[in-house]
């Protein structure tokens, strides 16, 4: 899932010429992807076993939905969050004629590379999340109290460099809320689209959950394994 949300990610970034800091990967490529691989696999089993067998298989039915239906909504919400912007009265689209190319850096100092960080951030976090639920074999997500704390700690980190006052943590990221990133003809991003892009954002996570929880793991993937799923080997009970 995080090499689909990283592909994507990449062929916005081409298309558009631009690019994250280097804080910004570090933070993505490295503390993101290690400690939501880390955390996700301390999810206990359940003290006793369940009637129905969990999937066996990579490419199957429930496998291919979750991962592909996710992706499908990340890619959804990220297009809207680039329409959200690039419909702004302020915004001024990047150009990278105006960057030197030995300076490679200065082509995150923009709107774009912003709204990408944060969509990309946050579908990372909630990736980790719904794949934690387990379905009926694992223990309930909040007794993984190292995954709550891990998120706890992200999450308040990325309100702090989306909604917070510009200081040297979001000059470090190169987010394009102050003027130590952007300047003229850009504005710095006004509080009222961060608060927007807030609100989708929250839009892409709830949407995911209810997918994951209804569709593949709830009534749809139960009315669909009863009506075509048959066991080779029945369980003995």
């Amino acid at each position: 899932m995080y090499g689909l949300i990283g592909s994507v990610l990449r062929l916005f970034m081409y298309y558009h010429a631009i690019n994250l800091s280097q804080w910004c990967w570090i933070l993505v490529e490295g503390f993101m992807l290690v400690g939501c691989s880390y955390v996700i696999t301390l999810s206990k089993p359940l003290d006793e076993l369940k009637e129905m067998r969990p999937t066996s298989s990579l490419i199957g039915p429930t496998t291919l939905s979750s991962i592909l239906g996710q992706e499908a909504i990340n890619i959804i919400y990220l297009c809207f969050s680039i329409h959200m912007l690039s419909s702004q009265v302020w915004y001024c689209p990047f150009s990278p004629d105006n960057v030197d190319v030995a300076k490679w850096w200065l082509m995150s100092d923009n709107h774009l590379a912003t709204t990408l960080f944060f969509s990309v951030i946050f579908q990372q976090h909630i990736s980790a999340w719904v794949f934690s639920f387990g379905s009926t074999y694992r223990q309930p997500i909040w007794k993984n109290y190292l995954l709550i704390a891990f998120f706890a700690a992200v999450g308040a980190l990325d309100l702090y460099m989306l909604l917070g006052e510009p200081s040297i943590v979001t000059d470090r990221f190169r987010i394009s809320s102050g003027t130590n990133v952007v300047g003229l003809p850009d504005i710095p991003m006004p509080m009222s689209f961060r608060l927007k892009l807030f609100a989708m954002l929250l839009g892409n996570i709830f949407t995911c959950i209810l997918f994951e929880y209804f569709v593949v793991l709830g009534p749809v993937r139960s009315y669909f394994r009863n009506k075509y799923h048959k066991d080779l080997i029945p369980m003995k009970k």
